[in-house]
């Protein structure tokens, strides 16, 4: 027979501890108040950003340009005012500081701006000597006394995966790194952008875990231009950036540096393309439907909507973002393919629900 052990009893909570309980109508008095920008209609209040696109397409062209014109006041993309110019930190582990300060240089040059002027608002830190999203990391515990002692207006983490302690597929080592992110956000008290990267099948890569965690999600679609599209806790459908949209990037005397130049410019996603793209994504859905769940290939959605092979990829590829379609193994002719099947009501929840 067991013996019963006494549990000790809970400790009474100290009168000093500050209650948990919060005024409804002190909170309510906060709505209908100015909308606290970074970058208007685009990065409101300290959001955990994860921005997303497929590889050498950009990506970081366009957060370097970020970095820029908060350091320097200056539109984001030639369209977003920055109503809070500050101190932006980047954390690089890709690029290393001479090919991040040739880029921030040209961006800098084609708005003319000195970058001896804009540098000193960029505090860059080399991540690519053992920096890790882990709290036991000496680089990350020294970055997080650095980010509270001198707080920024913008940290910067790219790449993402470069500093997973573990896998970017398994919830559990995301959500590990998903909290790293939220304390840097909650020492900094600013916003926190992880630039990440898509899958094959053209979605954001690794775990659920990762979009289910962030507060915004910014992603591209797998092709020569990105389509960007943005959601999330703090996106308004009226806000620019719950709008479409693409980049435009120019480089001007790319032959040499020292007079070299590079323009980014937002292009809205709209019109007839956007017509003609949206009666494209119904039809692939439709097709879907049909197929029930066998779901179809690639070349299965190709032969039943007449799209070309391109299209259906890029399509498939917004539908898996939006849950609107899940990607499963299928033998077809004795080998292993990935088919879709149309899953309108597959969970939002990450695997750690």
């Amino acid at each position: 027979m067991r013996r019963r052990v006494e549990q000790p009893a809970p400790a009474e909570p100290s009168v000093s501890e500050p209650s948990r309980y919060v005024d409804l109508f002190k909170a309510l008095e906060q709505v209908g108040r100015e909308r606290d920008w970074l970058v208007e209609g685009a990065i409101e209040g300290t959001p955990i950003v994860v921005f997303s696109g497929p590889e050498k397409r950009g990506k970081s062209w366009v957060n370097i340009d970020l970095t820029v014109s908060i350091a320097s006041a200056t539109a984001w993309l030639g369209c977003f005012r920055v109503p809070k110019p500050g101190t932006v930190v980047v954390v690089d582990g890709e690029y290393g500081a001479r090919e991040w300060a040739r880029r921030a240089n040209r961006i800098c040059a084609a708005r003319g701006l000195d970058s001896a002027d804009v540098f000193p608002s960029i505090r860059y830190f080399d991540g690519q000597w053992g920096f890790l999203l882990d709290p036991m990391n000496g680089d990350y515990c020294r970055l997080l006394h650095d980010v509270r002692e001198n707080p920024p207006s913008l940290i910067v983490i790219d790449p993402l995966r470069n500093f997973l302690d573990g896998d970017e597929n398994s919830a559990k080592d995301v959500l590990l790194a998903m909290r790293m992110l939220v304390g840097l956000r909650t020492a900094a008290e600013c916003p926190v952008l992880a630039v990440h990267h898509l899958n094959k099948g053209g979605g954001v890569s690794g775990s659920r875990a990762l979009k289910t965690r962030a507060d915004v999600l910014v992603d591209g679609t797998d092709q020569e231009v990105p389509v960007y599209s943005a959601r999330g806790r703090s996106i308004r459908s009226g806000d620019a950036i719950a709008n479409r949209f693409s980049v435009r990037i120019e480089h001007e005397d790319d032959h040499d540096d020292t007079i070299a130049k590079t323009r980014l410019a937002l292009e809205w996603f709209k019109g007839r393309e956007h017509a003609e793209a949206k009666d494209s994504a119904e039809k692939v859905l439709v097709a879907l439907k049909a197929a029930g769940a066998e779901g179809l290939s690639i070349n299965g959605i190709h032969e039943a909507t007449n799209l070309k092979v391109q299209t259906v990829k890029r399509l498939v590829a917004n539908h898996l973002k939006e849950d609107r379609v899940r990607r499963k193994d299928k033998i077809i002719r004795g080998k292993l393919r990935d088919v879709y099947v149309h899953e309108p009501d597959w969970p939002e929840q990450g695997e750690d629900a």
